[in-house]
C-alpha cells in the first residue's frame, strides 16, 4: 500500500516506531496538566504498544503480552519494571526536571 492511501491512524502508528517521534509524543502527554494526565499517558502507551506490536514487545521484553495490554489498557497501573523494560525497548527514557509551581 502506497503512503498516500494510509489512514492517519496508520500514519501515526508508522510515525510512533521511530524512536525520536515517539519520545516527542510520550512527552507531549506527560506535560499535559489536567485530570485526564494518567489516561493520556496510559493511551500514549498503548497507542506505542500497538505501533511496535504487542506480540512483538513481549518477546524482547520477556513481559506476557496480556500484562502489557492490561497495564496501559484505561484503568491500567503498570509496574515501574513494566515501564522501564517497554521504554527501553522501544527507544526512549524518562527525564527528570524540576518544575515551576504557578503562584496561588
Amino acid at each position: 500500500m502506497s503512503k498516500e492511501g494510509l489512514k492517519f491512524s496508520d500514519k501515526v502508528l508508522e510515525e510512533l516506531r521511530d524512536p525520536e517521534f515517539a519520545a516527542l509524543y510520550l512527552n507531549e502527554h506527560l506535560d499535559y496538566e489536567g485530570e485526564l494526565k494518567q489516561e493520556l499517558l496510559l493511551q500514549a502507551f498503548s497507542n506505542l504498544i500497538e505501533a511496535h506490536g504487542a506480540s512483538q514487545l513481549a518477546k524482547k521484553t520477556k513481559i506476557a503480552r496480556r500484562t502489557l495490554y492490561s497495564a496501559f489498557e484505561e484503568n491500567g497501573n503498570p509496574t515501574l519494571a513494566t515501564l522501564i523494560k517497554l521504554m527501553s525497548e522501544i527507544g526512549v527514557t524518562l527525564e527528570f526536571k524540576h518544575k515551576i509551581k504557578k503562584a496561588n
